[in-house]
């Protein structure tokens, strides 16, 4: 699964003042301005494919439920994250401040799905993998540092 990200380019501008402007070339400045953010990465850097060979961790349940999905039934890319700081308890999460995170999106999750979240955790490193226990396909991985 993959995500594509606009970015605006400020070298090109889609305003005017000018209130005569046609519609039609509106559009136009619109597509145009797309297709050429379709081509710019947020990030210019390759983002690692997180794997995991670690058997041993906590455990949390989740089902995913309608304030989880979006308009295509799937679950919602920040419910990933939440899903993952989830597995903290409050003391840690106040007195911990991730450096770094990094997440893998695998496979969509569908409404419904029951899922099991894996944490295990190394010092400083902790890493996550999301199972939809249907299927036992995993969804998400991913990494935080601290």
């Amino acid at each position: 699964m993959e995500s594509l990200k606009f970015v605006h380019n400020s070298n090109y501008s889609i305003t005017t003042r000018d209130s005569d402007f046609k519609s039609d070339l509106r559009v136009s400045s619109l597509v145009n301005f797309f297709i050429q953010a379709a081509w710019k990465h947020a990030i210019e850097e390759i983002i690692p494919s997180l794997k995991f060979e670690e058997k041993n961790g906590s455990i949390t349940n989740y089902r995913v439920s309608y304030n989880d999905i979006d308009m295509n039934l799937h679950l919602t890319t920040v419910r990933y994250i939440d899903f993952l700081f989830d597995t903290y308890d409050l003391e840690f999460m106040e007195k911990n401040i991730p450096k770094e995170i990094t997440v893998n999106f695998l496979k969509e999750v569908p409404f419904g799905a029951e899922l099991i979240m894996y944490r295990f955790e190394n010092s400083d490193v902790h890493r996550f993998e999301l199972i939809n226990s249907s299927n036992n396909s995993i969804c998400f991985r991913a990494e935080i540092r601290y």
